[in-house]
């Protein structure tokens, strides 16, 4: 038979969980919204138009309350669970009984409260964006590439650590990602889908923006050729033509 102070451990355990699960959610939320949006235009605001180019599929934005879901799902499960938890002998004294239902359900619904007032945060700060459609996506994707058709030859560059003053460790990757990129540009091409380059295109820069928001500190990309360092203004230019250069090659 459970005993009080198990019971009460368990109660402090579903405090933990609830609201852990909610806090989880939104800074689940939170970063991949900053993958998403706020990295591609920290580092490639200057050469995209942010505003105007679709960096926000309607899709994908929606996608990002799937955690919130999974949060809701797992306060309702651990509510009814620790119900049916109550220690049998509680039910002698019904006032012990009706305490502890008080107690777990004020909980439940604060809760709840805390993450509707989250999400309900969070659906505001969207609606300041401009969030795009397939049809309004791949519209502005092909606009885009048509106003910037002057594509040069693909450009080899590679990681160098300042500190150490040598090749980045990270520069494998980097080449092997680039090889990867170049692998599923040539599928999609077959493919003749503008919204599956503009979901490539996509996946491609927020890969890239976070990695120079990573390595930032410690290296730069140089060139290939000459070994000379890259501006950051260049690399924005770079990595685009770069892109784009693959679907050319």
């Amino acid at each position: 038979m459970m005993t009080w102070d198990v019971y009460i451990y368990l109660i402090y355990a579903l405090v933990s969980l609830l609201f852990g699960s909610v806090f989880v959610a939104d800074f689940t939320y939170i970063s991949a919204w900053k993958n998403k949006y706020f990295y591609i235009k920290m580092n490639f605001g200057q050469k995209i138009n942010i505003k105007e180019f679709p960096v926000l599929l309607k899709a994908e934005v929606l996608r990002l309350f799937i955690f919130y879901i999974i949060a809701f799902i797992v306060i309702n499960l651990s509510f009814f669970y620790l119900c049916f938890l109550i220690p049998s002998d509680l039910w002698i004294k019904k006032s012990h009984y009706n305490i502890s239902i008080i107690v777990i359900t004020l909980i439940y619904l604060l809760t709840l409260i805390v993450m509707f007032i989250l999400v309900y945060r969070n659906i505001k700060k969207m609606k300041k964006f401009k969030i795009f459609s397939k049809a309004e996506a791949e519209a502005c994707y092909i606009e885009y590439f048509k106003k910037n058709n002057d594509v040069l030859e693909y450009q080899k560059i590679f990681l160098y650590n300042v500190i150490l003053e040598e090749v980045s460790w990270l520069n494998k990757s980097f080449q092997n990602h680039q090889i990867k990129i170049k692998r599923k540009v040539q599928k999609v091409v077959l493919k003749n889908d503008p919204y599956k380059e503009l979901k490539l295109f996509l996946r491609y820069l927020r890969a890239y923006a976070f990695l120079i928001k990573r390595i930032r500190k410690n290296c730069v990309f140089k060139t290939t050729i000459d070994q000379k360092e890259i501006d950051f203004n260049d690399l924005q230019f770079i990595f685009i033509n770069n892109f784009q250069s693959m679907f050319k090659s």
